[in-house]
This record gives C-alpha cells, structure tokens and sequence, in this order.
C-alpha cells in the first residue's frame, strides 16, 4: 500500500510526533510519503524518520495562499499514486480531487471551523477523533456521522518503569507552556498553597516543555516566591523525557482543554500517579479516576488538596499507578494505534 501522510508543518509537537511515529512504523511493511505544506521544519524531527520515508517539502511562506502550491502538490500525488491520503490539518479540501481514500486526524477540540472546512470534514471518507471527547464535538457541533475514535500511540517499551520515591516529594508536568489550555498557572498557584499551610508540604515542581507562556509562568513563579519550588527544564528529547519519568513521585496535568492527553499516557506506562483535572479528554484517558485522581479544572485549591491526599494515601496511588500501566501498554501502545489506522484504510 502507499500512504501519504499531508502535514501543513514539522516542528515539534503532538500531532507531529505522531505522525512520524506512525509514519515509521508504517515504512515497515508499506510505501510511505509525507507532505509538508509549509517551509516551517524542525531539522531534529525530520532526523527521527525512517530514511524509508520519503519526504516532500513544499515550503509554501507562512500565511500565503498562493495556487502554485496547490499546483504543486497536485503534479507531486500524481506522481506518488497514493492509495490512502492521510490528512493531519484542517485545511485539506484543496486535494479532495485526487482519486484516493480520504482520511484526516482532528489531533485537538474542534473550534470553529469554516464552512469550507467543515465541508472537508464532510467529504472526506473517515474522520479520526483522538479521543471520545473529540468525537462527541465533532457529532455535536458539525453533526459528522463519518468518525472512529483512534487514541493516540506511545512507545510504551521504551518508558522505563519508576522505581524509587523521593522527599521532598518530585512534581512534574509535560506539555506546552500555555496558560490557556495547559493552565500550568493552576499547579503553580497549587504548590503556593501547599507551602502556605501550617504544616507545608515539602514539594517540588518541574516543568518540561517549553512555550509562549514561559515568561508570564516564570514571573508568577517570581511573584509568589517560589524558586525554590518550581523549575523549568525546557524542551528535552522525548527519549530523555522517558528516563526522567522515573525520576519523579506524582505527573500533574491542570489542562483546562485538551484532545486527548500523550504524556498523561506516558507517565502512566511508566507507572507513575497521575493527577488531572476533570477536562473530558484526559477524564477519558485516566477512566475517570479508575487509573488517577482527578480534581476540578480551574481550581488551585482542588489541586493543592488532591495533591495532598496523594502524599496521604500513597498505597492506594500505587495500585492504581500499576493497573493505569498495564492499561497504557494495552491499549495507547505505538502498536495498537497502527494497527487500527490499518484497518480503517483498508476499510474506509
């Protein structure tokens, strides 16, 4: 089979990530191209792809709407011949001429999209939602009857198994630094709560990730007094993300929106706690508390207290780590997400 996987850019992130891992595990067994629209390209990422991949950079300037690349891709498929035509943005209906089996991945929350847009929804053969949540937006909002729930993959094997407790107690968080859909401001004003009370609760906090919100996160950090508690690690290789995980006691994920929650499942195949708030999608990942706790979005206070309770009741935060573990290996492996995109292109 040849599959073309369309991307509008390559730089670092979650739907970019999993498209290079699918990509590379599809390059086993399959003929396998990725598009790329725009000239925005991370050197670093495009080292991660099987060199059975072969890639089409098309470097459309950002914000340009000029037909030449349209023209462009169009001569590039018609070279490819591709059976599958894997979308992984929004703005796909310019290729719907093509004679294949039209598939996109919505990788977050739909928002609102245009008319056009939701007409690419509509024609396209399948639409993938990440996650429940992601499904049910797009039936409620859009009213698309054509959508499967795919979760997102992770390379469950090489996530090393935590091992070890720590004190002061280690916090970590892995994501984007955005307050407006991450809300690491929340676990921030959280730990300043904890230190606040009587009986402080000896803890500290590191974020790993990198973003737009970096300065106003660090200057709230500043604000309260909290350099001692909190520290930024930046943007680290996921496979040193992976070691790191075993380094810690509690992963935190404040989200206020999320479209389903990769490092939430990370940490839980590598048998650490987690911590969420009550966002659909990540209540969707942990099982609504079956696999982690879980507090109300928006609330430090809540936060604070959950993670209080954890530090309390750390045999019980243990046996739902293990089960939350074999459950990420069961079901958010690299393997069983492929597998399922597999049957869908054969099928859609």
């Amino acid at each position: 089979m040849t599959i073309t996987h369309i991307v509008t850019s390559f730089m670092p992130g979650g739907a970019e990530m999993l498209v290079c891992d699918l990509a590379n595990h599809q390059a086993q067994q399959h003929r396998v191209h990725l598009i790329i629209l725009s000239n925005c390209c991370d050197t670093a990422l495009l080292q991660q792809l099987d060199s059975r991949i072969s890639i089409h950079r098309l470097n459309r300037p950002p914000r340009s709407f000029s037909p030449f690349y349209l023209l462009k891709a169009r001569q590039l498929l018609q070279k490819i011949r591709p059976q599958v035509l894997h979308y992984h943005l929004h703005r796909n209906r310019l290729l719907f001429h093509y004679p294949a089996r039209h598939i996109i991945t919505v990788h977050g929350m739909p928002g609102a999209y245009c008319p056009l847009t939701h007409l690419s929804l509509r024609l396209a053969d399948c639409v993938v939602a990440i996650s429940s949540a992601v499904q049910q937006a797009l039936k409620t909002q859009y009213q698309l009857r054509n959508t499967v729930r795919i979760h997102n993959g992770i390379h469950t094997h090489e996530i090393p198994t935590v091992k070890h407790r720590h004190y002061p107690l280690r916090l970590v968080n892995v994501a984007r630094l955005d307050t407006a859909d991450k809300a690491q401001d929340t676990l921030i004003r959280a730990v300043h709560l904890l230190q606040l009370r009587e009986r402080p609760l000896c803890c500290r906090l590191d974020l790993i990730g990198d973003g737009s919100a970096r300065r106003q996160l660090e200057a709230l950090v500043s604000e309260l007094g909290m350099e001692q508690h909190v520290r930024f690690r930046g943007q680290l290789p996921r496979k040193e993300v992976y070691r790191e995980l075993a380094g810690y006691d509690l992963m935190v994920h404040p989200s206020r929106a999320e479209g389903f929650g990769l490092a939430v499942a990370e940490g839980m195949a590598a048998g650490l706690p987690v911590l969420v708030a009550d966002c659909p999608a990540l209540a969707e990942v942990i099982r609504h508390g079956e696999l982690g706790q879980m507090f109300p979005t928006d609330s430090a206070e809540a936060c604070a207290a959950a993670i209080s309770r954890f530090a309390e009741q750390q045999e019980e935060a243990q046996r739902k780590a293990a089960q939350a573990k074999d459950y990420a290996h069961r079901h958010y492996s690299l393997e069983t997400m492929a597998q399922a995109y597999e049957k869908l292109y054969l099928s859609a």
